[in-house]
């Protein structure tokens, strides 16, 4: 996943994350205007907003069940990890009278009013976090260990890193499939999806992946159980044209296709970022680096040069896509250093056979950002609560804490 090193120099603590889903909990927080405009009355509002709640589901597949019983497309704004009891926000098409709780497969729905406005990207501001790292095992460490934790959290000395969910938690190809996708490799990518196998595969699964591997299609498509839906997706249209792999992966929905190139991207970018905690660097803002300010609603301000005048910004990274132009610039050296080793062109991220999945530049704030870490030490089980920026992972924190790749 390119994830290397660590910021803090304390005796890794160990320990076990996602005992229970309970152990893990993710609540989003989202622009508060947009609460405040919720109204209890239907009154002609264009869209019902509702709290998500899923244990052992992932966002993707909860959206899909939740979709099911609207009978319409409905609109989540974060992807939540399926191993974790999260409460996520939902929005979809309003009608008269609609049914203020419903359940369903892992899944609570609950009305909580409606608005004349559908969810954009930037309602989300962030996430607030509850967890419980269990079975330490240097418990005479851990005030030490969480000290300087904090410290660091708050000096915005942490790396931050995509996350293990980035990749696949617990089958990570997503960089893999990505990099085939970028290089045009269509056959190795539905390759990858299929056929790769993982640790955590049943028998019956590892069956499946082997009968596709030895060219029997129809029996692997027979064995791949319930849930496997990307599989059996990818089967079926190869099934049906057979060696059409670009057919076959467009079968797959946009959003899904989009976060493979984008997981690529990501590891090139935790490269990025472990080049740059092992070359001694930090992220203080230094001249001529791409800064940012963190605003009071936790959205980051329109990126500008750093001249040294102000206090308190924050360096910015490149992710690689197509449309980036090497500046100069320290992350701009050690990314065409990364993109050098891995033999890509920014050109590469826009496929020519698959436009629509093409991936844009950007820039994520090098530091890992958030507030309000609290912690408590129990014996040999520590809880932590703390928030995140959007699009940061909890597990980059406990991994500096836990020394081990919380996952």
């Amino acid at each position: 996943m390119g994830i290397e090193g660590y910021a803090t120099d304390s005796a890794g603590l160990g320990g076990k994350i996602r005992a229970s889903a309970k152990d893990f909990e993710v609540h989003e927080i989202i622009d508060g205007n947009i609460l405040n405009s919720i109204k209890e009355e239907y009154s002609q509002q264009r869209f019902a907003i509702f709290t998500l709640k899923k244990t052992n589901i992932d966002s993707i597949h909860a959206a899909k069940i939740a979709s099911r019983l609207f009978g319409v497309k409905v609109r989540i704004l974060g992807l939540k990890d399926s191993r974790a009891y999260t409460t996520q926000y939902l929005a979809v098409r309003a009608v008269r009278n609609m049914q203020p709780s419903l359940k369903k497969s892992g899944i609570t729905l609950n009305l909580l009013g409606y608005t004349g406005e559908n969810f954009s990207p930037r309602a989300l501001l962030g996430n607030r976090f509850k967890i419980w790292v269990r079975s330490i095992n240097n418990a005479e460490q851990a005030k030490k260990s969480l000290e300087l934790l904090e410290a660091s959290f708050e000096a915005r000395k942490i790396p931050n890193f995509y996350g293990h969910q980035r990749f696949g938690a617990t089958r990570p190809i997503t960089h893999l499939v990505g990099k085939a996708l970028v290089n045009s490799s269509f056959e190795e990518a539905v390759r990858i999806l299929v056929a790769e196998e993982s640790l955590n595969d049943s028998d019956e699964v590892a069956e499946a992946r082997k009968a596709f591997t030895n060219g029997k299609l129809k029996e692997a498509l027979q064995s791949f159980p319930e849930g496997y839906d990307i599989e059996k997706t990818l089967v079926a249209s190869l099934i049906e044209k057979p060696n059409d792999y670009v057919v076959a992966l467009r079968k797959l929905s946009l959003r899904v296709r989009r976060l493979f190139l984008a997981a690529y991207s990501s590891y090139i970018f935790n490269k990025v970022l472990s080049k740059t905690i092992g070359a001694g660097e930090t992220f203080l803002a230094k001249g001529g680096d791409v800064v940012a300010n963190l605003l009071p609603d936790y959205r980051l301000s329109t990126p500008s040069i750093y001249e040294g005048n102000k206090q308190n910004m924050i360096p910015m990274v490149p992710t690689v896509g197509s449309g980036y132009y090497p500046r100069e610039g320290r992350f701009d050296d050690i990314l065409q250093e990364v993109m050098g080793e891995e033999q890509v062109a920014s050109k590469m991220f826009y496929v020519k056979e698959m436009q629509e999945t093409s991936l844009r530049t950007g820039l994520r704030a090098g530091p890992l950002l958030g507030s309000n870490l609290i912690y408590q030490i129990d014996n040999s089980a520590i809880f932590m609560e703390f928030f995140l920026v959007k699009g940061s992972y909890a597990t980059v924190l406990l991994r500096e804490v836990m020394k081990s790749e919380a996952s």
